[in-house]
């Protein structure tokens, strides 16, 4: 069976967690026997012309594979261009096409709000979603609550669950050796990780700072998604008039290297969503098995009834209850991995989830 993977990549500066997505995915099916994948990486200009050239020729690297997997999302595949993409992408490669679709939130796909929208964006992503639905042999969601969004608008035949891979990830440093690397043997650690936007829960955290034990250092491993470095300015300025911009570390794009050093540093990872469809963050934590905690959403009870505990909620989302919570685990927190995690990461590892995809695609 030969495979494609079509990644596709707006900007020149950063991957988005789309794309990350579907690299990850094809990186592991080349290791099951008797698979043969062909992954194309298309970066667009957003101008009509060229990216009909970059597209087309795309299509003719993937033109003797069996069958084609993309991740979309309308993040990532930006605005106005996207129905562009997808009309030619559908066009020209003539075999079963399997689309994954991320962030699946219900403020932009439900029936009842497309009804009542005239935003044009918004009604570009419909047509959009009409036609993958219409094309598409099978569309994938990563959970439950983003499968009952979908079946609003769109019968089910077609829609098929894959839980979110956790990767598999072997550290050769210890928690004690990267505090070193990044200088905080001597702070507690609690860390946000991934892109840095709105409905992340970063603004939450830094109002919950004043009320957290004073040894601590708050980590954001990341930096803006695209078209949000206003917001990350908003946050500094935050900081600075709550008076703790001194507790708070900031660290831009990081490669996976650098990553892995903040990952095992870190003693408490926070999660303070706002909403959530699935969440790439939430399981990079979920990979190393440290002590989580998350705002109290459907997608985090979800994961707690596949392994009672093992997730730590907060609820109301509120800062004074957030601090709270963080102040009441953080003495709990060691360097040892937490078994509930474990437990839940062997659920969700990176293998068996593929071979659900590739069950699909063969």
């Amino acid at each position: 069976m030969k495979i494609g993977y079509l990644h596709l990549n707006l900007s020149t500066l950063t991957e988005s967690g789309v794309t990350r997505y579907g690299r990850i995915l094809a990186s592991e099916a080349r290791k099951k026997e008797g698979v043969v994948v062909t992954e194309v990486t298309i970066n667009l200009k957003q101008k009509v012309l060229s990216d009909f050239q970059i597209i087309n020729q795309a299509i003719k690297k993937l033109s003797d594979t069996d069958c084609l997997y993309l991740s979309y999302s309308r993040y990532a595949w930006g605005g106005l261009g996207q129905l562009y993409y997808i009309v030619l992408i559908f066009l020209w490669y003539h075999q079963p096409i399997i689309v994954n679709l991320h962030d699946v939130y219900e403020y932009l796909y439900s029936s009842k709000i497309l009804a009542n929208n005239s935003n044009f964006k918004t009604r570009l992503n419909n047509l959009s979603l009409n036609l993958i639905f219409k094309k598409a042999k099978y569309i994938v969601v990563n959970n439950q609550q983003e499968a009952e969004v979908i079946k609003q608008r769109y019968p089910p035949e077609k829609l098929k669950i894959i839980n979110h891979f956790v990767e598999v990830r072997d550290s050769k440093f210890t928690p004690n050796e990267a505090r070193k690397k990044i200088g905080l043997q001597d702070f507690k650690i609690i860390t946000i990780q991934g892109f840095i936007f709105p409905s992340k829960g970063h603004k939450l955290l830094i109002e919950a700072i004043p009320y957290l034990t004073p040894n601590l250092k708050v980590i954001f491993a990341g930096g803006p998604s695209p078209n949000n470095e206003q917001f990350l300015e908003s946050l500094l300025q935050q900081a600075k008039n709550l008076g703790v911009a001194e507790r708070l570390i900031i660290t831009g794009y990081l490669s996976e290297t650098d990553l892995e050093y903040y990952l095992m540093a870190t003693h408490l990872a926070i999660c303070p969503f706002r909403n959530m469809s699935s969440s790439g963050s939430l399981c990079t934590w979920i990979s190393v098995g440290k002590p989580i905690l998350a705002s109290n959403l459907p997608q985090i009870r979800d994961y707690n009834q596949l392994v009672p505990e093992s997730i730590h909620i907060f609820d109301p989302d509120e800062a004074v209850t957030l601090a709270n919570r963080i102040n009441e685990l953080l003495p709990q927190c060691t360097d040892e991995k937490v078994p509930a995690v474990v437990k839940l990461r062997e659920k969700l590892l990176l293998p068996r989830v593929v071979d659900k995809y590739l069950k699909l695609l063969t």
